[in-house]
């Protein structure tokens, strides 16, 4: 049976370049932090992956700190700059964040005695101004926020809330693991404090990630032990999922603005499929990545997504699964829906290797296992 991979959200395959590196970097015996000929050519792969991280970002090598992925850059973005900025010891994030950083700010807050501030969004997902404004003018730490919600594809105003946090003298940490790929990179990248990127999300191997520190503010490691990353992050590094992430940054870099322009295209058709449908977007009035389409069925997804993996199609739902049992979506319950309806959400997610015959496709089979 011919599958058709329609998660790009989750995980992006692995472009043909960053593979390539990839392999070659897994010929390689040395350590990185070693100083004779084995380790020095390990770290000279390791650092060309830093600098075409950097040409792609349009920042210098120095502000790139790898990491695992994208959890552990959350992760170490929250925890950084919670124990290193002044304020009122308030975490301020958005109610549809990623687990990783809903967790992380919540751990942080708890292990240090602070508060976290969930804010709350519009029916749309979008985060208005209001409560942002409210909660910063009672003091705040940090906010963190996604540019792009993963199930949903809602983007956030982060101009707006970066240059309100400014104002305030808060910084700011921007989750952006939805954004490389789909649309292309602001300049100055919102003037975010920190920005989180996931390798495996742009084609790169699973394992690596970065944490973007344009101002390299002082920022107390979530690991230490070693010297890796300057200090920042202590560990070896994994060097094959490194060389792979710098080689799909320099894909995206070259070759990225025909992927966009083959997404929206992707997405002006399924908006034109999708409108003589029974199947209605989760939301339609606000911006959103151009590759996401979260559905609202007639019926709880669990089982036709199920369903759909048996005909060949890989989707998603907006339920995470939990001890064994199915939770509704914390993004959905954020944006008004209720229980019921959260668990009837369908997530397809395309990227630079789908076609409109994949989705039409995926459409008539959702027609048939519905109708079933």
């Amino acid at each position: 049976m011919t599958r058709t991979y329609l998660d790009w959200n989750a995980t992006a395959p692995v472009r043909p370049e960053a593979r390539e590196a990839a392999l070659k970097a897994l010929d390689l015996s040395g350590n990185p932090s070693s100083i004779h000929q084995e380790g020095r050519e390990a770290r000279r792969v390791r650092e060309l992956a830093r600098e075409a991280a950097a040409r792609w970002l349009g920042t210098s090598p120095e502000a790139i700190i790898f990491t695992s992925g994208g959890t552990e850059s959350n992760a170490a973005a929250i925890y950084g700059l919670f124990r290193t900025a002044s304020g009122s010891h308030r975490i301020l994030v958005s109610a549809t964040e990623h687990p990783s950083v809903l967790e992380n700010a919540r751990l942080t807050a708890a292990r240090f005695g602070g508060e976290l501030v969930l804010l709350p969004v519009d029916r749309s997902g979008v985060l208005p101004p209001g409560p942002l404004e409210r909660e910063l003018a009672k003091g705040a730490t940090l906010v963190s926020v996604h540019a792009a919600n993963n199930e949903t594809g809602v983007l956030f105003p982060v101009d707006e809330i970066v240059h309100q946090a400014r104002a305030a003298g808060v910084p700011v940490h921007v989750d952006a693991t939805q954004w490389p790929g789909r649309l292309p990179l602001p300049s100055g990248l919102w003037g975010a404090d920190l920005l989180t990127f996931s390798g495996h999300k742009l084609g790169a191997l699973k394992g690596a990630g970065i944490l973007v520190n344009p101002g390299r503010r002082p920022l107390e490691p979530l690991i230490t032990g070693g010297p890796q990353e300057r200090g920042r992050r202590a560990g070896t590094e994994n060097l094959a999922a490194i060389a792979s992430l710098g080689a799909a940054t320099e894909a995206i870099r070259t070759t990225g603005e025909a992927e966009f322009a083959h997404l929206a295209a992707l997405d002006r058709w399924m908006t034109g499929r999708l409108a003589g449908s029974p199947w209605k977007p989760v939301t339609d009035d606000a911006p959103r990545l151009p590759n996401t389409w979260n559905l609202t069925l007639d019926q709880d997804a669990e089982p036709v997504i199920q369903a759909l993996d048996l005909e060949g199609f890989a989707v998603s739902s907006g339920s995470a699964c939990s001890s064994g049992s199915v939770e509704p979506s914390h993004v959905l319950l954020a944006m008004g829906l209720s229980p019921a309806e959260a668990r009837r959400s369908l997530r397809i997610s395309a990227g630079r290797l789908t076609t409109t015959e994949d989705l039409e496709n995926v459409l008539k089979a959702l027609e048939r296992v519905c109708r079933r």
